[in-house]
């Protein structure tokens, strides 16, 4: 069995923000780099996925930072209540479904979920963010 190649560091750069690249490397393999690296350059650069092979990797997306959520809240005039990471960092365990089928060790996995949630310095390791927010206090009435 051969040693898997080192994963490039814009590849890494990519898992703060989606789980496609990884999910691409367990389902299709290294050889799918070639492929997709115009779409992971996109993600990367712009923060949108868009798929333009003929292949069924992700839906078109829009992936935000915590800090540019955070932003897009307050700039659509809402108070930001809370920022919470979705799912936890166990998307990344290579046994999820082994785990996840053990009682005892799906509720260590959401225990670990809950513990990182709100960690400002973590919040990009989720595979999705919930911004919980309020109608704020806007200068002009929306018609």
């Amino acid at each position: 069995m051969a040693e898997a190649a080192p994963v490039p560091p814009e590849i890494q750069a990519y898992y703060a923000r989606g789980g496609e690249t990884r999910r691409l490397f367990q389902s299709h393999g290294q050889i799918e780099l070639a492929r997709t690296q115009e779409i992971v350059e996109r993600d990367l650069r712009e923060g949108q996925h868009r798929n333009p092979t003929d292949k069924d990797y992700f839906t078109t997306a829009f992936f935000h930072r915590p800090e540019k959520l955070t932003r897009e809240v307050s700039e659509a005039g809402l108070d930001l209540v809370d920022l919470l990471g979705v799912e936890g960092p166990a998307w990344l365990l290579p046994d999820l479904e082994r785990r996840w089928a053990d009682g005892a060790e799906r509720e260590r996995l959401l225990q670990a979920a809950r513990a990182v949630e709100r960690e400002p310095a973590l919040l990009g390791i989720h595979p999705h963010l919930l911004a919980v927010a309020r109608l704020g206090a806007r200068e002009t009435p929306v018609e």
